[in-house]
């Protein structure tokens, strides 16, 4: 009875611990994408690596070393893979990859034939499935969503309007995903998705443009970039707020607690309130640091 108890308190004092340290499924740490710019010194001229940091800063590792460009990265549910975009060259449209979570056991997901794929996806709160925004055949036009199935690699056709749906962020809870417009009709508004009904709701309107929705660990708020600075919403569209920072690609951390983003070609790290602003990344010249999912 003693040791149940023991290990009862052990395992409570565990969670308390990694909760308060901002623990996560990434094991703390951040992925994202380091870009070696083209310059008159630049030995990786023109390529995109997958890497990850501390999420306190520093100990950055790259995890990708091949001759293409990869992108958008994120985290499995579990912290056990990551998901991210390879082209099949440089500038070309790819298919979804996997890999662990130290860079080890890469693997080709999907075999996409005739959809034209070039980056965005986000895991499904179970890690049984992706979405991914792609253009239905070769020929361009809109980008829409579709499904991809973590297992196999097969996917469905989720949307089907001319809104061109770009970076898709699914909801905690499993019920929505989050998404820009870029297409001419109604540009740089976001939108949420109902999973189950297909039903959409646009939750910002005009100007300035908004891009970038991430969905906090609650699924009740969603952190978003408008019109260059970090803003944050109810799930509904309500109560809009822009912090005092210019930045972009703001993603949650696993406690919802803080936002990471980018900054002038690095990762920066700042509290939901917009306090405690921290640099996690220091590029080099002819380098930038992009895309993070902590």
């Amino acid at each position: 009875m003693r040791r149940c108890l023991w290990l009862a308190v052990a395992g409570a004092f565990f969670l308390l611990a990694a909760a308060a340290a901002g623990g996560s499924r990434s094991g703390g740490r951040i992925v994202f994408v380091t870009n070696h710019l083209c310059g008159l010194r630049a030995v990786e001229c023109g390529r995109a690596e997958i890497a990850t940091v501390r999420s306190s800063g520093g100990g950055a590792a790259i995890l990708t070393r091949d001759s293409v460009s990869e992108a958008t990265p994120a985290w499995s549910p579990n912290g056990a893979q990551i998901a991210f975009f390879r082209p099949h060259r440089l500038g070309s449209a790819g298919q979804v990859w996997l890999m662990g979570s130290t860079g080890a056991r890469q693997r080709q997901l999907t075999h996409l034939k005739g959809i034209q794929y070039f980056g965005d996806l986000d895991w499904a709160p179970t890690g049984r499935s992706l979405v991914i925004d792609a253009f239905p055949s070769t020929a361009g036009g809109w980008t829409d969503l579709w499904l991809v199935s973590a297992i196999t690699g097969s996917t469905t056709r989720l949307t089907s309007t001319p809104l061109s749906e770009a970076s898709p962020s699914w909801s905690p809870n499993g019920s929505w995903i989050a998404f820009f417009s870029q297409g001419r009709r109604l540009p740089y508004r976001i939108w949420r998705l109902s999973v189950a009904t297909k039903r959409l709701v646009q939750l910002t309107s005009g100007t300035p443009a908004a891009a970038y929705p991430s969905w906090s660990p609650d699924s009740r708020r969603i952190a978003y970039t408008l019109g260059g600075r970090l803003a944050l919403m109810d799930a509904d569209g309500s109560h809009k707020r822009v912090l005092r920072l210019f930045g972009t690609r703001p993603h949650w951390s696993p406690d919802g607690q803080w936002l990471v983003y980018v900054a002038d070609g690095d990762l920066f790290k700042v509290r939901a309130n917009g306090t405690g602003r921290t640099q996690l990344t220091h590029h080099g010249k002819q380098v930038v640091n992009d895309q993070p999912d902590w």
